[in-house]
């Protein structure tokens, strides 16, 4: 027990999760702008997608009450999310708040791919650097939250 207390005063290398931390944002925005390009908000979109998923009940009942009579709103909160969270993580800008963002888009597209081929284990893999990410403010090393950390450490 000793030694596990002791493991928490060791010094962490954020240099190992720098790529993990820019592929991430990479996906992220590669998976915005793909949106983007392929008229992703355009009505209808959404709710074709949509509409194939096998979610459990409860969040089903979420998608056919609040996202496809809002199928516009969502459509440009996801949109505008995954382009502004892979600029974030690429470029280690407030780190923590886009790996918690990622985080629960990822967790609604795990839940909400339930039953499609491949859905579930990709976002298991993503929720699971998002944790890391998150846990480890990896935008210290080689990012941007370095020059905001010594002006604001409380935030970042």
């Amino acid at each position: 027990m000793e030694s596990f207390i002791k493991g928490f005063g060791e010094k962490t290398y954020l240099l190992n999760l720098i790529f993990v931390r820019v592929a991430v944002g990479y996906l992220f925005l590669s998976a915005g702008l793909q949106k983007l390009h392929n008229g992703f908000v355009a009505p209808g979109n959404l709710t074709k997608f949509l509409s194939m998923s096998k979610a459990p009940q409860w969040y089903s009942a979420f998608i056919h009450n609040v996202v496809i009579p809002n199928e516009t709103v969502f459509a440009y909160l996801v949109l505008v999310g995954e382009i502004a969270v892979g600029i974030c993580l690429i470029i280690g800008l407030f780190t923590r708040y886009a790996a918690l963002a990622a985080l629960l888009m990822n967790l609604n597209y795990f839940i909400a791919s339930q039953g499609s081929p491949g859905g579930p284990q990709t976002n298991t893999i993503f929720i699971a650097c998002d944790i890391a990410i998150f846990l480890s403010g990896a935008g210290i090393a080689l990012g941007l939250d370095s020059v905001l950390r010594t002006r604001f450490k409380r935030w970042i």
